[in-house]
């Protein structure tokens, strides 16, 4: 059947994009009404294949085989309908858990096979309207705490479904709540922090329930926020994490607004961004990406007026963008992801026409091959999922529409390369509204002989996976990046004569990757000649690079010498009869490039070694 399914993709795809065979499959007609949902993907049996998971709009949790055909055992049916996303993380110490919350409060933590976790559901008193569940590590256990807005409370839910110390804290929401929660570092302390959005104010918390000063954040008279949930990301390189959400006027011109605030609470200059035109109230959660390539991430929003938007820091918009799409009003999140496999970023937008279309432009606002494309149905608040179900490096796309109906197409482009890191509705499956992780700080590259040598310092969040190395001919952009490799280490060696001479490393936890690293090509300070070997002697060191100690293989009697890049001597030494001196280097000899001078006679052999601790 994967034969099958592997072919006819790749047939179809010669004429389009096309739906994926087996889909769209029907959840259940519920009359157009909002559903708030997002659909998340991955690997459940380990079949090369990922599964996709959908909760609602009814009370059924639907898990589906790339064929369409339903999981073993799904869906699971709980106490009440859901009509907010699925949350997906770690509560049990596993990436096994998912979180939903029922129209009538209960939460529930369940696994893949419907067993309901000890001590859930969990009553929490108050149904949550859109505000869906967001997952997050407060206490370094290992465990994912759920962040839930409810009526007019904040929770936050330990593993065992009891409140976290300092929970719940009051979040004033007239109509009750409307958007997600958003969690991160917003000020750099090494400490998450919480942001709920009431009917007129963005409330900020410790994880221990203490408001942050400078908050709420309370918008002027005739003014209030909706569905748009607040997301963060460092959009000017200071540090710290700014605050971009929408809102709208509620008298008057009825104009949407898109404000921007810096980790203290207050609006930045220029900002908020009036998306003009009568009826552009901003429903849609902004997305964050870097789209023009400068290394800073861009606001990326859609308005009732049928317009999308890319905003920088300053509050300019990048050119071209404000771009009519001409698919109707828009609600959902745009999403962000490498959809036409050039290596640059594309954006997706889901329209409210009759028609349900769907459009994706290019950073350039320039429209792919194949887009428009139209599922029949509204899509309303539900935010779609760019994935990759056969792990072949072309992306799906999947999405629910407002008659119930689950869609996905596939998108065959030319190539495949480094993908982008909002693809998913609240950034990632743990929900977070959070651009992260963030890049390695550093990457060096030095040439060693007939190879390079790159490493980079280490960036490990609570969630990190891995890191990926790519190769790009280009010293000031990512197009035609190449992966090269996957690896829990921060150091890689590839040979000269195989990669072009620039390099970018980006973070992986997982379920997402992060934005990519600044491209840097060989350090000409540590890339210092190596001498070549005598036929004679046999030279070899191992590992290298190394993080604690290293074996150098000698001609025999020699003298050896070790060097930094400054000419420092660190190591002198005389071997005598054995061919093999060990260098294990004290606690404060630093990370970085090392000169090695064996001397034998009037023969100086020069070799270089990396240490990374």
């Amino acid at each position: 059947m994967k034969y099958f399914i592997c072919i006819l993709t790749t047939a179809i795809a010669l004429l389009g994009l096309t739906e994926y065979p087996g889909w769209p499959v029907e959840i259940i007609d519920f009359g157009g009404e909002n559903f708030y949902g997002s659909p998340l993907a991955t690997h459940l049996d380990y079949d090369g294949m990922k599964e996709i998971i959908v909760a609602g709009p009814d009370n059924n949790i639907r898990i589906f085989e790339e064929t369409g055909t339903a999981y073993p055992g799904s869906p699971f049916a709980l106490s009440g309908d859901i009509k907010t996303h699925l949350a997906m993380g770690p509560i049990r110490g596993t990436w096994d858990d998912m979180v939903v919350v029922t129209v009538d409060g209960e939460v529930y933590v369940m696994d893949f096979f419907g067993n309901i976790a000890d001590s859930f559901p969990v009553d929490i008193g108050a149904a949550p309207g859109p505000a869906g569940p967001v997952l997050w590590d407060f206490d370094d256990d290992s465990e994912s705490e759920i962040v839930i807005h409810a009526g007019e409370n904040l929770h936050v839910l330990n593993s065992d479904g009891t409140e976290m110390s300092g929970f719940p804290v009051a979040v004033s929401s007239e109509y009750g709540p409307a958007a997600s929660p958003a969690v991160g570092d917003i000020d750099s302390d090494g400490s998450v922090e919480i942001f709920a959005v009431g009917y007129t104010k963005i409330y900020g918390f410790t994880s221990s329930g203490s408001g942050i000063l400078g908050f709420p954040i309370e918008l002027d008279d005739d003014y209030a926020f909706s569905y748009s949930s607040p997301i963060l990301a460092d959009f000017d390189n200071d540090g710290n994490l700014e605050i971009a959400c929408g809102y709208h006027s509620i008298a008057g011109s009825n104009s949407g607004y898109i404000g921007l605030w810096d980790h203290e609470g207050e609006m930045i200059d220029l900002w908020p961004i009036n998306l003009s035109g009568y009826g552009s109230w901003v429903y849609s959660s902004p997305a964050a990406g870097d789209i023009d390539g400068d290394r800073l991430p861009e606001i990326i929003c859609a308005g009732m007026n049928g317009k999308g938007y890319v905003l920088n820091h300053d509050g300019s918009a990048l050119d071209p963008w404000s771009v009519a799409l001409g698919i109707g009003a828009m609600e959902s999140s745009p999403l962000i992801c490498d959809i036409a496999g050039d290596a640059g970023p594309d954006i997706l937008f889901l329209g409210n026409d009759t028609s349900g279309s769907i459009t994706s432009l290019n950073a350039t606002g320039s429209v792919l091959d194949s887009f428009p494309l139209t599922g029949g149905s509204r899509w309303k608040l539900s935010t779609a999922l760019i994935t990759d179900i056969e792990t072949d490096g072309y992306p799906e796309i999947c999405a629910l529409d407002s008659a119930g109906y689950l869609h996905i197409w596939s998108y065959i482009s030319t190539s495949h390369t480094y993908a982008r890191p909002w693809r998913i509705g609240r950034h990632d499956p743990l929900r977070t509204g959070w651009l992260h992780p963030e890049p390695p700080e550093t990457v060096i590259v030095e040439a060693i002989g007939d190879s390079y040598n790159i490493s980079w310092s280490r960036s490990e969040p609570w969630d990190f996976a891995a890191y990926k190395l790519y190769n790009t001919a280009d010293a000031n952009d990512s197009s035609g990046g190449i992966h090269l490799i996957t690896t829990a280490d921060s150091f890689f060696t590839v040979c000269t004569d195989s990669v072009d001479e620039y390099f970018f490393v980006t973070v992986i936890t997982p379920h997402i990757e992060g934005e990519r690293s600044a491209i840097t090509t060989i350090d000409t300070l540590t890339s210092i000649a190596e001498s070549s070997t005598p036929e004679e002697f046999e030279i070899n060191i191992s590992p290298n690079p190394f993080n604690s100690m290293c074996k150098i293989q000698t001609p025999g009697e020699c003298e050896i010498h070790i060097f930094d890049i400054q000419g420092k001597e660190i190591v002198e030494s005389y071997i005598s009869r054995q061919s093999q001196f060990i260098w294990a280097p004290s606690d404060d000899v630093a990370s970085g490039v090392y000169l090695i001078n064996l001397i034998k006679g009037d023969i100086i052999i020069r070799k270089k070694v990396v240490l990374m601790k």
